[in-house]
């Protein structure tokens, strides 16, 4: 399929770029696509008996467990000071894989036969998380295995928020290096989420403003509140600037993926995913709208 191809392709751009997050990003994100797709099948497929899940389950764990893997790769290690912030982006993603990892358990998914209480991937990934923290160092000989272990999973889940609930976000990522494309945001009220307003009154949070290439740029709106978040909300991309040496690089693609929560109806969450052609400076391009309830 065509998202077994996106995998293989930014796996290779991993081997090709491992100095550059973003190569690491975009693997986790198209697993994480793949993964909520796979979910939703099951959800909508009223006829399911649940055999065919079984038989893609461990394809399922597999890409969780990658997408988390990758993530961390993110949030563990130190990269170029044009790259600073990037982790912002990444702690939101695994906060959406762990939601994901959750659904699957409020479904009581291990009760199928053929599937054990085990068969998940944990919702955080507590070990691959540990060299973040500054404090996890070696244990000292006075320290037992058992505190090293304790201090090792609360280290973990310190970058972990309990009550991360969002009711909108929007993922703005681009192609072309040393370009500069910045993420509009326009909320029901008429204010405008930018990189020079970047938080609102009703809560919505932008990321950093990222000038040399690749983003992501993301928008934040956590579910806490009441009716003022409710509208219409306008999204568009604006070609800032590019500072590549040369003129003949052209287009930029960019790709915008939404997440939205649902009110009403068997799916919890509505993820899209949109492709971008962006070739004019300076062009600011109303490229989604999305209405919440």
């Amino acid at each position: 399929s065509a998202v077994d191809l996106a995998v293989q392709v930014f796996d290779k751009v991993q081997e090709l770029q491992p100095c550059e997050p973003q190569s690491y990003l975009d693997g986790a994100l198209v697993r994480f696509w793949k993964a909520h797709k796979s979910i939703l099948k099951r959800q909508n497929d009223e006829e399911n008996n649940g055999s065919d899940f079984i038989c893609n389950f461990e394809e399922l764990r597999s890409d969780i467990t990658k997408c988390q893997r990758l993530l961390s790769h993110v949030l563990t290690h130190k990269w170029a000071e044009r790259f600073t912030e990037v982790e912002w982006p990444a702690l939101i993603l695994l906060h959406c894989v762990a939601d994901l990892v959750k659904d699957l358990n409020d479904e009581n998914i291990s009760n199928i036969d053929g599937l054990g209480p085990s068969s998940l991937p944990p919702e955080w990934p507590i070990s691959d998380l540990a060299p973040f923290q500054s404090f996890a160092d070696a244990p000292t000989p006075e320290t037992s295995t058992s505190t090293t272990q304790t201090n090792t999973q609360e280290q973990g889940l310190l970058l972990r928020c309990n009550k991360f609930d969002l009711a909108l976000m929007v993922w703005l990522g681009w192609d072309t290096d040393k370009t500069d494309i910045d993420l509009h945001v326009k909320e029901p009220s008429g204010n405008e989420v930018y990189y020079n307003n970047r938080n609102s009154d009703i809560g919505g949070n932008l990321s950093r403003d990222f000038t040399q290439g690749y983003g992501p740029e993301v928008y934040m709106l956590k579910d806490v509140g009441g009716e003022e978040k409710a509208g219409t909300y306008h999204i568009y991309a604006k070609y800032f600037a590019s500072h590549q040496d040369s003129l003949l690089t052209g287009a930029t693609s960019a790709v915008l993926w939404t997440f939205e929560k649902k009110r009403c109806g068997k799916n919890k969450k509505s993820i899209e995913f949109h492709n971008i052609r962006l070739d004019m400076h300076k062009e600011k391009k109303e490229v989604g709208t999305i209405h919440l309830v």
